[in-house]
């Protein structure tokens, strides 16, 4: 039987308040992790403007980068596919990386950008904030070739112009909806995605075998590549349509890897590692709170009086 150890992951991204485990020998290099995944969906299922669910969000930020990443260790800001970034008088100047290449040696300039961001624009579907009215407010994108004022370029700089600094659009754009795609990889007249081989992220598709048997092989020249992280992943459906839950599969030898999206509850998955004693590990610390008023304190008090205690419940958490 092989040594199961732990080994830091940095290019794989896991989101949620949940936990996962893996296994593998000790042998890193060209390393292989094949993955449980609850999806049995071929790839062109995938697309960034119509994320609904973390399974297809984890996917995609595994074949595209954004122009802004957030910090493993706390959440802030970091360069992503733009190299630095910084406000200049209410103007957002984004520069991107010089080096940014597909698997295939395509550049990633700064028109591949605008295209993609003109694109979400155009479908207008982006989950994670409303990019139209920030950026084109007044105007109507109906084709990529469309006018938007708030999007220029200088050079290999993207300038986008809210209409004033906002603090909030930096982290936005780390939300994989706001995803660099490769124009060359889209259809440029239905907009669909028609390559996914070559893309802009840590990985890209070196093959579909169908039935969400997906493979993905890293690509050399992304900034966040290391020797260390997997050089192929492996999809394997579990949970779904009859396919076997993840730790059957996992005792089975067929995967690496459970994930937090992961069609059996987190009980469970902790239960089967504290008794077999595979690596565990809990993921960043992410929960929503939401209050709302009830029938009776919407009559009982006015929006002032509301909105008032809304700012001393947000006082009150910032202080924790």
């Amino acid at each position: 039987m092989k040594k199961r150890i732990s080994f830091v992951i940095t290019a794989i991204i896991i989101v949620g308040a949940s936990v996962f485990f893996y296994k593998n020998n000790k042998e890193k290099t060209n390393m292989k992790l094949r993955v449980a995944f609850p999806y049995n969906k071929t790839v062109d299922a995938y697309e960034p403007t119509k994320i609904h669910l973390a399974p297809e969000y984890i996917f995609l930020e595994n074949i595209y980068s954004p122009l802004i990443e957030l910090s493993k260790d706390n959440g802030t800001p970091v360069a992503g596919l733009a190299e630095s970034f910084k406000w200049k008088e209410g103007e957002l100047h984004l520069k991107i990386r010089e080096s940014a290449q597909t698997i295939d040696g395509k550049q990633i300039t700064a028109d591949d950008v605008v295209f993609s961001l003109k694109r979400l624009l155009v479908l207008s579907e982006n989950t994670h904030g409303n990019f139209k009215d920030l950026i084109c407010p007044n105007e109507s994108l109906e084709t990529i070739e469309s006018d938007c004022s708030g999007i220029s370029v200088e050079g290999n700089t993207v300038i986008l112009k809210p209409n004033g600094e906002k603090a909030f659009l930096v982290p936005m754009l780390a939300a994989i909806d706001f995803a660099i795609i490769p124009k060359t990889s889209v259809d440029p007249k239905t907009l669909k995605i028609k390559d996914y081989r070559n893309t802009s992220g840590p990985y890209y598709v070196e093959q579909d075998n169908g039935n969400g048997n997906i493979v993905l092989k890293v690509n050399t020249s992304h900034y966040n590549y290391s020797e260390t992280i997997p050089q192929e992943i492996v999809l394997v459906p579990s949970g779904i349509d009859g396919e076997k839950d993840s730790i059957t599969l996992f005792e089975e030898n067929k995967i690496d890897f459970i994930t937090t999206i992961d069609k059996l509850n987190p009980e469970k998955v902790i239960s089967y590692s504290e008794k077999s004693g595979h690596a565990l590990h809990s993921t960043m610390n992410i929960r929503t709170f939401l209050v709302t008023f009830t029938e009776k304190g919407l009559k009982k008090y006015s929006v002032e009086e509301r909105l008032a205690i809304g700012k001393k419940l947000k006082r009150a958490f910032h202080k924790l």
